[in-house]
């Protein structure tokens, strides 16, 4: 059982804004700029990336930041929330939503 943790609006928002090339990057992996979006590769399948937002090609599924590591790094909220606030010391580019 996982103990409660509280975040405050704020630190969701920080974490919904995380940049994911940044995080992807931080994490060694290879994203490829295709115009105004990146690519990175879910091994045989495309990933679509554009500042805090992904959308998986073939699935048809996508969201923010904090979607992206639940769905590629399979943590829980809480787990997701202190990892984009955490990770490389909190030194995680934020994006703001596309226009």
């Amino acid at each position: 059982m996982s103990s409660y943790i509280h975040f405050t609006d704020e630190q969701k928002a920080q974490a919904r804004q995380t940049d994911i090339v940044s995080l992807l990057e931080s994490q060694g992996e290879t994203v490829k700029r295709s115009g105004k979006e990146f690519v990175w590769k879910d091994g045989a399948q495309k990933v679509t990336v554009r500042g805090n937002l992904w959308f998986h090609q073939y699935e048809r599924d996508g969201g923010d930041a904090i979607g992206f590591v639940r769905r590629f790094y399979n943590k829980s909220y809480p787990e997701e929330v202190e990892y984009l606030l955490g990770e490389c010391g909190g030194t995680f580019k934020t994006s703001h939503p596309p226009l």
